[in-house]
């Protein structure tokens, strides 16, 4: 097995590590969002260990993970992109010759300008960065590439074609599309955790380590999830639950609080809007104009139960003197029959009750009811939602539903409680204007799934060439024959900047070698802090930064005076911004390369004041917008493909994958990790695999109408009977055959059935997106992920092993 660090183990040694440099760098894989800083030490020009970098006031913060620590591979993979190489065969054929930088240069800025004078700038579509090979802030990180979509005038690729639902779930309860969690730091004051669809001791570990630190303070830990994973296996309690019916499990949650009483009254009534009453004839709140008595027309209407008239308060006032708003009331003001939001939340939960769903979600009645009251009675609770919650059609309405049932607890905004799918602690802004928003200019930006839609259809309008940077879409995105089929045969040109020739490096025409983070400058933010990723290494063979290509380009195209700065420039310019404080380059190499911003020394605690940037200052469980789609509050849907639609007859098995401690999306595979982890298995419970004649280690062919591949089997009771599951982030060169992600359905062209028309609804209300949208279009964090809507069958097919 692989040794990545060796410790100090006698003088000789210790010599040799006084005669190392140490540099604060960014872990490369970036797409767990956890975001740690390690320390590289440098011998003699060369990397020879990775550990986790110090973090300034928060020690509980330091951390390194087996995928970080084995980044060291990353630079010296004997796989990298050592040169330009232009295509000499067929897309696909992975045939290349060696080319020079300067040919590269020419021959890629007359592609684009002959692209720009036909087609118009537009017709030049930029995918920039992934999040798993660099900062997500930093000038390599979108930055630089952003200046120069802006300048050129290409089309921007923005947002993911994934994982929506806890984002805008944030957005309508909170009007904050991170939501509500607070710092994970803050979690030894809870009483409860409920960890909802995500294995965070293999994918968010630094995370996972301030749930442990609560779990020996006395916190109970309950996790839900389909699987039985590391994460479960370190639970109080696991509930295995039915894949997409986690908004049902809510529903029924919430209707025991309701039920038992196991709600703060006084919370819900000032800090939700529960008071409010909403109009039977449309469901629309009732406002002030509604009243025929000269109230101001946009404040909300509540029933006065101490008067029983009716009254009106503003937006963000929590308290009216001498009035006392009814929870529940079925009233009719001015002529219009009425409830308040509270009766319809309480109905609805009604029609999920415990007895309804137990078949649906497969828990049994009575572990419902006590998974509600354990949930009531432990207070402070927080819940972190995964991104597994979300990833089918209607996977928002799972997400809100979570989010409404933590909204009767009083826990939002108090220490040890939050709930919400993403962590953050405080950190500094980065100032991108100067470096992202040059001259003024904006591109023309489309929504991930747009763009690849965009590509093959002309509309709303032609895209003839791609620029792909850092980011390997046949690894990452739904289907990849959509790709290789319909999509890529499209373009005319296709330029791809990577580290090695991944999978979509080997459909480009042009490709270039780009450097890893060990080998560049940059900044981001994390933990509270500014962090400068350091260069530790000198760019290995022929290698070159995104800001280097960029600018190169630029100069080649007209735009060089626009491209003048160099990294450090940039970097500084990034630095201006009050959140700062006066952190400066020079400040942070002095410390170290991590500087702690003000006000971070103590764990966030989101919305501590009650202030809730919604529209009515509160939580909104209920979303008058959406009623006219039957969604105004949250409630279970049928998936896109589900095992009770029609399809299950002939392909029983819902499918799905998730990240285990070896892989960073498709990055991960490093020389060490592959050493402990060789080979996919697909994970079928006993039951599935006796029906099937199958047994441990052999061969089948996995299959649906989109594709199949082959895999060997791995037999779990740790995964539910009707499931199959598989680690994500495998090379097609893994599989003897097919791929994966062939099965899945492809976001990248939607059609009518794909599309959930309250991701429009959601594009519209966000605001920093949509005020340079060419259209409503599609949220940016997805038109729904439905990378779980996916029903396959399993056979043997024992000849794969040859």
């Amino acid at each position: 097995m692989a040794t990545v660090i060796q410790p100090v183990a006698d003088a000789q040694s210790a010599l040799d590590r006084d005669a190392s440099e140490f540099f604060t760098v960014a872990c490369p894989g970036m797409g767990c969002h956890q975001n740690c800083p390690l320390k590289a030490e440098v011998r003699d020009g060369r990397m020879v260990s990775l550990t986790a970098a110090p973090i300034p006031g928060a020690p509980e913060d330091t951390h390194a993970c087996l995928r970080g620590i084995a980044a060291i591979d990353l630079p010296y993979n004997p796989a990298r992109l050592k040169y330009p190489m232009r295509r000499i065969g067929e897309r696909g054929e992975g045939r290349w010759e060696r080319i020079s930088w300067d040919d590269a240069y020419a021959e890629i800025a007359t592609r684009l300008a002959d692209i720009r004078d036909t087609d118009g700038p537009q017709a030049v579509l930029m995918h920039g960065s992934g999040s798993s090979s660099v900062p997500l802030s930093g000038v390599n990180a979108g930055g630089a590439t952003g200046r120069f979509a802006n300048l050129f005038g290409c089309t921007e690729i923005v947002g993911w074609a994934v994982d929506g639902g806890p984002f805008v779930a944030g957005l309508v309860n909170y009007g904050f599309f991170f939501g509500g969690a607070n710092d994970p730091r803050d979690w030894v004051n809870s009483k409860l955790i409920i960890i909802w669809g995500e294995n965070m001791a293999e994918s968010a570990m630094r995370d996972f380590n301030h749930v442990m630190r609560a779990r020996k303070a006395g916190a109970k830990l309950v996790v839900i999830s389909p699987t039985f994973d590391a994460t479960a296996a370190k639970a109080d309690w696991w509930v295995p639950i039915e894949p997409s019916t986690d908004g049902a499990l809510a529903l029924a949650m919430t209707h025991v609080l309701i039920e038992e009483g196991l709600y703060d009254e006084d919370y819900v009534r000032r800090h939700t809007i529960a008071p409010f009453l909403v109009r039977d004839d449309n469901g629309q709140l009732l406002r002030g104009r509604d009243l025929g008595t000269g109230a101001p027309d946009e404040d909300y209407v509540v029933w006065d139960q101490t008067n029983a008239v009716a009254a009106t308060i503003a937006a963000r006032v929590t308290d009216l003197p001498g009035v006392v708003p009814a929870l529940s009331a079925a009233v009719t003001v001015n002529g219009v029959p009425c409830h308040t939001g509270f009766d319809l939340l309480t109905q609805q939960a009604a029609k999920h009750s415990p007895e309804r769903v137990s078949d649906l979600c497969k828990i049994p009645v009575e572990t419902i009811r006590e998974l509600a009251r354990h949930y009531g009675r432990n207070r402070p609770s927080t819940i972190k939602i995964g991104f597994g919650v979300c990833r089918t059609f209607h996977g928002d309405l799972n997400a809100r539903a979570i989010l409404a049932l933590a909204a009767l607890t009083g826990d939002v905004g108090r220490s040890g409680g939050g709930a919400s799918g993403w962590c953050k602690a405080y950190s500094p802004m980065l100032n991108s204007s100067p470096v992202y928003a040059a001259d003024g200019r904006r591109s023309r930006r489309l929504h991930i799934s747009e763009g690849h839609h965009a590509i093959v259809t002309g509309k709303p309008w032609p895209i003839k060439a791609m620029v792909v940077l850092g980011t390997n879409l046949l690894g990452s995105i739904p289907n990849r024959r959509v790709w290789t089929e319909q999509i890529f045969p499209k373009l005319d040109f296709i330029v791809a900047v990577d580290i090695v020739e991944s999978t979509t490096a080997q459909f480009a025409d042009i490709v270039l070698p780009g450097t890893t983070i060990f080998e560049r400058t940059d900044l981001y933010g994390a933990l509270g802090c500014t962090i400068l990723s350091q260069q530790a290494i000198a760019p290995m063979h022929e290698a070159k930064s995104d800001v280097e290509i960029v600018s190169e380009l630029a100069r080649r195209l007209g735009l060089g005076e626009h491209f003048t700065q160099n990294t450090e420039q940039y970097l500084a310019a990034m630095l201006d911004h009050p959140t700062q404080d006066g952190i400066t380059l020079d400040r942070l190499r002095a410390e170290g390369g991590i500087v702690r911003g003000k006000g971070a020394e103590k764990p966030h605690i989101s919305f501590a004041d009650k202030r809730f940037p919604s529209p009515s200052g509160r939580i909104e469980f209920y979303a008058e917008y959406l009623h006219h789609l039957g969604e105004a509050l949250p409630s279970h849907k049928e998936p896109g493909e589900g095992k009770r639609s029609a399809l299950a007859q002939r392909y029983p098995l819902q499918f799905f994958t998730g990240r285990r401690k070896f892989t960073n999306q498709s990055q991960s595979y490093y020389r060490t990790t592959k050493e402990l982890n060789p080979e996919p298995r697909i994970r079928l419970n006993p039951t599935d695999a006796l029906q099937r004649g199958l047994g441990e280690e052999d061969w089948v062919r996995v299959y649906n109408d989109r594709g199949d591949f082959r895999v060997r089997v791995q037999l779990s009771d740790g995964i539910r009977p009707g499931t199959a599951w598989m680690e994500h982030g495998w090379w097609p060169r893994d599989f003897p055959h097919g791929h994966y992600q062939d099965l899945l359905r492809p976001l990248n062209l939607p059609t009518p059935d794909m599309i959930n028309p309250a991701f429009q609804v959601y594009w519209g209300m966000w605001k920093e997106f949509a005020q340079n949208a060419p259209s409503p279009g599609l949220m940016p964090y997805g038109l729904a992920d439905q990378i779980f809507d996916c029903l396959v069958q399993i056979e043997r097919h024992d000849e794969a092993a040859a």
